[in-house]
């Protein structure tokens, strides 16, 4: 099945993953009743240890988030009515079912939106995912008109227009609702724009002023502050229209763009080229980078680099974080000390909400860190199949002394099974 319980026991659990949903679906069969019409009903609470099962649960359906938790809901009453909840895997089965029906019928939906990229030669064509990025310099007239007519419509006395220099994306999407539609679409963008991020050079500027130009960790290509989704005929797609919080910021222009443009390509081929498994993980790693940089707050952009930085490693206790990080460099004690300095900034943001000095300095060193394991991963050097092989490897010691000993230990084992008889 491509639903099943999430069985991974945390370090800090007393008891198994495993006796977590069954105490969760116990309570639930407390808080349910099946009347005689064939009805089920339930207890106001019941909403509460139904979230808390849901989130004991792994799968990889691209629908959205309301959608999918709906029918989770539905599959818990469908498993309850058919054995009362005895059979936990009843309620996947249930689920997974639900999902598929919806996708078995996707609809061609068109997202409209732009990036502050000022450039006179186009981005070339992309594809991630199945999904098709197609760039133009003006509005495509096929979606002018509905376009317009949204933005009316949801913001009468508000004048909303995309930003002067800008460059307009059209991502082609099929999908099973609008919502699904636009989180697909938005996830190509933020790995198109990550990409970008990741192979432009980032250099400090000591004579700037505020210091957020002085160590820059905005992200490079921000999005247009209007998005609208559309049928594959121009239509709007039943009022789908979204919008960025902050204002936009002045368009960039990137020096030998067609130079740069290509090697974005090899990147992108390297993505496309992953197993399904090692692909989604580098898009959710790939994501989260990029939205951390989207915020405008440098306290709160240093708190989501920092989570950013415990989803790439898969750790949260900053011994094995820090350990794994500075893995990857010569003078590893150097390195400690400043990620030890970094995730105590974090603590004290986090756990005391005392305001960091130099948070912009601290952004930019997270973002080196970060782009340095996202090149790793990306590249695969030593030819990995999975990722989770990656996270083994770099947790391996890099202690001359400690290899050594491994190495005479491994090389003692096969003399030490020899039997001597006399």
């Amino acid at each position: 099945m491509k639903a099943q319980w999430d069985l991974t026991k945390q370090q800090s659990e007393t008891d198994n993953a495993d006796h977590s949903v069954k105490v969760l679906i116990g309570k639930i069969k407390t808080c349910l009743t099946l009347g005689n019409n064939g009805q089920v009903s339930s207890t106001l609470e019941t909403i509460f240890f139904v979230d808390a099962l849901f989130n004991k649960m792994i799968h990889n359906f691209n629908l959205d988030h309301d959608v999918l938790f709906r029918e989770f809901q539905l599959s818990v009453q469908n498993a309850f009515r058919a054995d009362g909840l005895a059979k936990p895997d009843e309620i996947l089965r249930n689920f997974e079912e639900m999902c598929k029906s919806h996708l078995k019928n996707k609809t061609n939906f068109i997202l409209i939106t732009s990036i502050s990229l000022n450039s006179n030669i186009l981005p070339k064509r992309r594809r991630l995912n199945g999904n098709i990025l197609n760039f133009s310099k003006n509005l495509p007239k096929k979606y002018l008109s509905s376009r317009q007519k949204l933005i009316e419509t949801h913001f009468p006395n508000e004048k909303l227009s995309s930003e002067n220099c800008y460059t307009f994306i059209s991502i082609s999407v099929k999908a099973a609702n609008v919502q699904s539609a636009y989180i697909e679409s938005m996830s190509a963008i933020d790995l198109y724009r990550s990409m970008w991020q990741l192979q432009l050079r980032k250099n400090m500027d000591f004579f700037a002023s505020p210091d957020s130009k002085k160590f820059p960790s905005d992200s490079i290509f921000q999005l247009g502050m209007v998005h609208t989704l559309h049928l594959s005929n121009g239509k709007s797609a039943w009022g789908g229209l979204w919008q960025e919080e902050k204002p936009s910021k002045i368009a960039v222009q990137i020096n030998d763009f067609d130079d740069a443009d290509k090697k974005l390509g090899k990147l992108l081929n390297l993505f496309n080229k992953k197993q399904p498994e090692y692909r989604k993980f580098l898009y959710s790693i790939f994501q989260s980078y990029i939205k951390a940089l989207d915020k405008p707050d440098h306290e709160f952009r240093f708190l989501k680099l920092w989570l950013t930085f415990e989803l790439i490693m898969n750790k949260d206790d900053a011994t094995s974080l820090i350990k794994m990080m500075s893995f990857f460099y010569r003078d590893s004690s150097i390195d400690k000390a400043v990620l030890q300095s970094l995730r105590k900034a974090r603590n004290i943001n986090v756990h005391v909400g005392d305001k960091q000095v130099n948070i912009e300095l601290k952004n930019f060193q997270m973002c080196s860190y970060i782009e340095h394991v996202l090149r790793f991963f990306l590249y695969n050097p030593f030819k990995f199949k999975k990722h989770h092989e990656l996270w083994d490897f770099i947790s391996s010691t890099t202690d001359v002394s400690a290899i050594d000993n491994q190495i005479k230990r491994l090389r003692l084992e096969p003399l030490a099974k020899l039997t001597v008889r006399v």
